[in-house]
């Protein structure tokens, strides 16, 4: 349990940037394995089973941490692009 909101922020943050680090990974795994760039992967197409399952827990996860603290989906979407941003900076990832 969290004793205040700014935890309970930071988690919603921590397990978006989870996410968002796990999806470039696959990518990048698909795009090795496949030899394309990750500009041409399909992501439509690159999740396994597995794959889907974890995102659609994901989804769950975040919608529902979204919904406790209060987040309506303009917002989520910004802390999303925030939290991206971050990864960016620190990995220099492609945007």
């Amino acid at each position: 349990m969290y004793t205040s909101l700014d935890q309970a922020l930071e988690h919603y943050k921590k397990t978006i940037r989870d996410y968002l680090i796990w999806s470039e990974q696959k990518i990048q795994e698909y795009s090795r394995l496949h030899l394309v760039t990750p500009d041409e992967v399909d992501r439509d197409t690159m999740l396994t089973e597995d794959d889907l399952s974890k995102n659609a827990a994901f989804t769950v996860q975040v919608r529902a941490m979204a919904d406790v603290l209060g987040i309506d989906e303009n917002e989520s979407i910004e802390i999303i692009a925030e939290v991206f941003a971050e990864i960016v900076a620190e990995h220099g990832l492609k945007q």
